[in-house]
């Protein structure tokens, strides 16, 4: 059995190869005796590329994992695409470099912050713009300090944060150890140019029965999944965050109990929920096989809604609508080099949004919250300087280029007309929406809340369970982790 050649450990520059196929995988994978592309393993996600054949075509590689031993490197490609491939065949293979190198970047400041925070390491995670560490800290290892009192004394706080990141800051206790560096929204993006094109209303839908309904006649008419809801296992947290919580508050419930501080794992409204979900499942609405991805984000947020794959072909536009955050405008699908995939025309109407439809009729909303939040360490010497350069940065022209540089919204409400910032009206159209933005501040418990929704909706994709079974699977899985002690039903 011929090992592939991990070509990447002596120059992990290299941007293209030639390689010869070894043989194929049931998975649909591609081994080769050679790889510029890192297998996913240990927290980082496989490299995306494609494969060219001697006749100029190229597949898209969707993920890069090892084979069963270890030794060999697998490109998955699909089964249908895999079985094209012959041992001896040369190819050539193509690094999404762009990918790659966020990732590098992210992986980089990962050692830097291990570095920084001298405790043990016990877990990681690397995505395309953002990653964790997860350490070994003891009680007290990262005391804040309490700024609380120096907020109140700053005029600004009070006079131009919007209240709800001021809400969300404010811990337990009543104090404040945080500030926010910047404010996001969610809500639905769509691409308003292929809905016209295929003549259903972009008209903001009222309910959860008229986007469905919207949903539907778009399906009928193109024979291709119609919204991205995060959903399943592989997304991770943003299953809960860029997803189910969305929904969720669509519905009228409450998710966490703050008068007996317990989590609400059983209720009428988490049965509506999953059973919106189910719904989308059923009517063919979802894109089941790209949500079960290793990097479910790929096909669906970059491939699916820019209507290019990696190495720029074009494909159609599905689905066309997504769950998303302010930074889609910029980071996601902004001019390049900042926008991981482009998407020409962006900013003259070819993306719009909308909000988020509850159940009820007439209830839209967004999403509301910080993105970031700045902090002053206990250990810090110099803590009124440090809270002095904290106020330097949220002001003025030094907050305007760091919200416009990455594409998030301003925690306050008076840098609207200062550059670069002013000159991004797609960001300040969503930073008007925090005054009356719905949000969910995060409880202890919430990783085991976000594992259980994954596993409940990934029933609902791989079609083995309907919307009241996800609900109860849901109550179980959370049950299980949380401990019975924490959970209550309403």
């Amino acid at each position: 059995m011929t090992a592939t050649a991990l070509l990447f450990r002596d120059d992990a520059y290299l941007r293209t190869c030639d390689a010869t196929v070894v043989g194929v995988t049931p998975e649909g994978g591609v081994i080769l005796d050679r790889t510029i592309c890192y297998a996913q393993g240990g927290g980082q996600p496989g490299d995306v590329a494609t494969i060219e054949r001697a006749d100029g075509r190229r597949i898209a590689v969707t993920n890069t994992v090892y084979a069963t031993d270890r030794t060999q490197v697998a490109h998955l490609v699909g089964a249908d695409n895999a079985a094209m491939f012959s041992p001896g065949e040369k190819v050539s293979l193509h690094l999404d470099w762009e990918r790659r190198y966020r990732r590098m970047r992210v992986h980089t400041a990962l050692h830097l912050l291990s570095v920084v925070l001298p405790y043990p390491v016990t877990g990681g995670a690397i995505a395309d713009g953002d990653g964790r560490l997860d350490f070994d800290i003891p009680d007290a290892g990262l005391d804040k300090v309490d700024i609380t009192d120096k907020l109140n004394a700053w005029p600004d706080w009070s006079a131009h944060f919007y209240q709800v990141l001021r809400d969300r800051a404010k811990q337990a206790d009543g104090k404040y150890y945080s500030m926010p560096r910047h404010g996001t929204v969610i809500e639905f993006f769509y691409r308003k140019d292929v809905l016209d094109q295929n003549g259903i209303s972009t008209a903001q839908p009222n309910s959860w029965q008229e986007l469905i309904d919207r949903l539907t006649q778009l399906h009928a008419k193109t024979k291709l999944p119609a919204i991205t809801i995060p959903a399943g296992k592989t997304w991770g947290g943003g299953t809960f965050d860029e997803g189910f919580i969305h929904i969720f508050n669509g519905t009228g419930g409450t998710l966490y109990d703050a008068s007996t501080s317990k989590w609400v794992t059983k209720s009428q409204a988490l049965t509506d929920a999953f059973t919106f979900y189910a719904t989308l499942q059923k009517g063919g609405l979802l894109p089941t096989k790209a949500l079960l991805d290793p990097t479910p984000w790929a096909p669906t947020k970059y491939d699916g809604f820019t209507g290019t794959t990696a190495d720029g072909k074009a494909i159609p536009v599905a689905p066309p609508i997504t769950t998303q955050g302010s930074w889609g405008w910029v980071y996601d699908w902004g001019p390049a080099p900042t926008g991981a995939r482009p998407i020409p025309g962006i900013y003259d109407g070819k993306v719009d949004t909308w909000a988020f439809p509850s159940k009820a009729p007439n209830d839209n909303f967004v999403w509301a919250a910080e993105d970031w939040m700045w902090t002053i360490s206990a250990k810090s010497k110099h803590p009124d300087e440090s809270f002095a350069l904290l106020k330097c940065l949220n002001t003025g022209q030094p907050l305007a280029m760091d919200v416009a540089a990455v594409g998030n919204l301003a925690p306050r409400d008076d840098i609207r007309d200062i550059s670069p910032y002013k000159d991004m009206p797609y960001l300040i159209k969503m930073e008007e929406l925090l005054t009356s933005g719905r949000t969910f501040k995060a409880q202890v418990g919430i990783d085991k809340i976000q594992q259980a929704v994954g596993a409940a909706t990934e029933q609902i994709l791989l079609n083995k369970m309907d919307g009241p079974q996800a609900a109860d699977e849901f109550n179980k899985q959370a049950t299980e982790l949380l401990g019975p002690d924490a959970v209550e039903t309403q």
